[in-house]
């Protein structure tokens, strides 16, 4: 009888993806809970996202709140294509400054990463870059690691390894310069020693290596973030002040856990 619960209930049937559930949550998303609408567009994205996009359009020329607009606003910038890049660029930029416009910038920048046509990339790196440098100084500091560590050069990495070297130059160039650090080297092997799977708690986070050269650190639901090496074993994350990532070994030299510091405290990820 409880909405929250079927809200639940959705959102559960929704992680085994089948197909089997989609008029189920195609009726659902006429509830007029919120919650369970939201959990219904999303689990039906995960099966028709044809069906989820049209629905999710529909929605967005309505009032709808919470869980909803939620799961609209990640539909659209998930499924959309690249001739609806005027409305999404609009409902980005159109958010007021505040939180909700900064819990958008990840849909966005995934978006971002699938078009082509460099006058709108640029045009919604623009956006990203001018609500930044809108944020007031005093809290710049807890924003400028997520925008341009984890978001802009995300962003950048993600249309280099597209081949869009001219895209991910332009992100490059909103980026803060820094002067050039001594360059470590290290030979394939010893990236390869930490790559893997940790467990920090209930989350999975991958440590990967990319050319043989470069070191990543994947948690889920985040952008994929750039690890440059500072001593043997320690890391830092590329344009991301005050965070780490140190590995720890056993007496075979096997890593068997990372250390992540941030401002906000320590975790610990233990390879699995």
């Amino acid at each position: 009888p409880k909405s929250l619960v079927r809200a639940g209930a959705i959102s559960a049937l929704g992680r085994y993806k089948n197909p089997a559930y989609r008029s189920l949550f195609l009726s659902a998303l006429n509830d007029s809970s919120y919650s369970i609408a939201g959990n219904a567009l999303t689990a039906l994205s995960e099966i028709d996202s044809t069906a989820a996009l049209e629905n999710a359009k529909s929605f967005s020329r309505q009032h709808v709140k919470g869980d909803l607009s939620d799961a609209v606003t990640d539909v659209l910038f998930k499924y959309s294509g690249e001739n609806d890049f005027d409305s999404l660029a609009k409902r980005f930029n159109d958010l007021p400054f505040g939180t909700e416009k900064f819990m958008v910038l990840q849909p966005f920048v995934g978006y971002l990463k699938r078009v082509k046509n460099t006058d709108n990339f640029k045009k919604g790196v623009d956006m990203i870059v001018s609500f930044r440098d809108t944020i007031p100084s005093g809290y710049r500091q807890q924003t400028d690691p997520y925008i341009n560590g984890m978001i802009l050069n995300g962003l950048a990495s993600s249309k280099q390894s597209k081949g869009l070297t001219d895209q991910a130059e332009y992100v490059r160039s909103k980026l803060p310069s820094r002067p050039k650090a001594p360059v470590t080297v290290f030979i394939p092997a010893d990236l390869q020693k930490y790559a893997g799977e940790y467990n920090i708690g209930t989350e999975t986070v991958k440590v990967v290596v990319k050319d043989n050269k470069s070191l990543f650190l994947n948690i889920p639901e985040q952008p994929e973030m750039e690890l440059t090496p500072v001593s043997k074993d320690k890391f830092g994350i590329k344009f991301m002040d005050n965070y780490s990532v140190s590995f720890n070994e056993n007496d075979k030299g096997e890593v068997t856990d990372f250390i992540l510091k941030s401002p906000e405290g320590e975790a610990k990820g233990v390879k699995k």
